[in-house]
């Protein structure tokens, strides 16, 4: 069970309790972080870059701050997101496939997600000979810091609006796709 995501989104939906939330403002705001974490950090940083490499970025400041926002965006590290899906593709609904709604299940993959224990080299690629080992082993120590220290530096309202609302909402729109693509 990935208890951190649980987490996140048990925190958000407490959140949702909290009338004073809703101005337009704060949902402007989790709208813009949900566009910036899933899109940009998720989709175009992890997905593109670092699974497929279908792009290289300018210059390293550029891919340093994409890279940033991918671990903002609660997913796992680019090493281990990027092995995942590069895994997925290619055992895509079998056996072997790390995340597949029709294996695991509709309700499995969207509200765990999926984890492993062990870096299979044939899907890690370059990742294994950088940096991304060591993001990778400490992801969590990188991510909780800058999650949990939000709601200490921020007011409830804005670390809810900025990180734990679009967080969540990013683990479980992904989680949707991923079952909405395979199951339909």
């Amino acid at each position: 069970i990935n208890l951190l995501t649980l987490g996140v989104t048990i925190t958000a939906i407490l959140g949702l309790f909290n009338l004073s939330m809703f101005t337009w403002s704060n949902i402007l705001i989790s709208l813009f972080s949900f566009y910036v974490l899933n899109i940009l950090g998720n989709w175009m940083t992890l997905h593109r870059y670092y699974s497929h490499k279908s792009f290289e970025f300018k210059n390293e400041y550029l891919k340093w701050f994409f890279t940033f926002l991918a671990i903002l965006s609660g997913r796992g590290s680019p090493l281990g997101w990027s092995y995942l899906h590069r895994k997925h593709h290619r055992y895509s609904d079998t056996d072997k496939d790390p995340h597949s709604p029709k294996i695991m299940g509709t309700w499995y993959v969207q509200l765990f997600g999926y984890s492993f224990s062990k870096i299979d080299p044939r899907f890690a690629g370059t990742l294994l000979k950088t940096y991304h080992v060591a993001w990778h082993r400490y992801y969590y120590w990188i991510y909780l810091p800058i999650i949990i220290g939000s709601l200490f530096v921020l007011p409830f309202n804005l670390a809810l609006a900025i990180f734990w609302a679009p967080i969540a909402i990013v683990f479980h729109f992904e989680g949707f796709i991923n079952t909405w693509t395979h199951d339909w």
